[in-house]
């Protein structure tokens, strides 16, 4: 999946989405597997998530875990993550 600008999204990224009511400014997040580009956190485990087959989990701070299938216009890109822990 990629972001509105045509990067990729990727494992660890921190990212920005309008969910939600209350959050002007969007509500921030981690993508914590991404299941096109084969990387998983060490606490999202491949064997417990590659079976959903497409797209990303992102873990919001406080809006919880969402899958997205297929990317959203809203999601931005605030900073990558300085390794990939793919698992």
């Amino acid at each position: 999946m990629h972001y509105p600008d045509g990067q990729e999204m990727r494992l660890g990224d921190r990212v920005r989405c309008q969910i939600g009511r209350g959050a002007p400014d969007g509500r921030e997040g981690v993508i914590v597997c991404s299941v096109e580009t084969d990387e998983y956190d060490v606490d999202y485990p491949r064997e417990h998530w590659s079976s959903l087959g497409v797209g990303v989990l992102i873990l919001f701070d406080d809006f919880g875990l969402v899958h997205y299938v297929e990317a959203d216009e809203d999601i931005r890109l605030v900073a990558r993550a300085a390794t990939h822990g793919a698992d």
